[in-house]
């Protein structure tokens, strides 16, 4: 089993880098661009796909992978030959 987890700032949490990206994005003659966040994707592989195994990447995103406080993470299982990243 395959699991994309993917993190960002909590809502109202200043988010520095996609503040400059967007300036830059907007140096470089894109426009219309209203927000852009920068955050973090982190996949992992699990010998099995049952509710422990599940369980446990919620538990290593609790304990390790995202910092609570300020980030908010959510977690796709995307099917066996499907790409996890885009």
């Amino acid at each position: 089993m395959r699991a994309a987890i993917k993190i960002l700032f909590r809502d109202g949490v200043k988010d520095s880098q996609g503040t400059a990206v967007q300036q830059a994005l907007g140096t470089l003659g894109f426009v219309g661009i209203e927000e852009v966040l920068v955050g973090k994707y982190i996949t992992v592989k699990m010998d099995s796909d049952t509710e422990e195994s599940r369980a446990l990447v919620g538990e290593m995103c609790d304990r390790l992978l995202v910092n609570g406080v300020i980030e908010k993470y959510t977690i796709d299982y995307p099917e066996k030959d499907k790409k996890v990243w885009f």
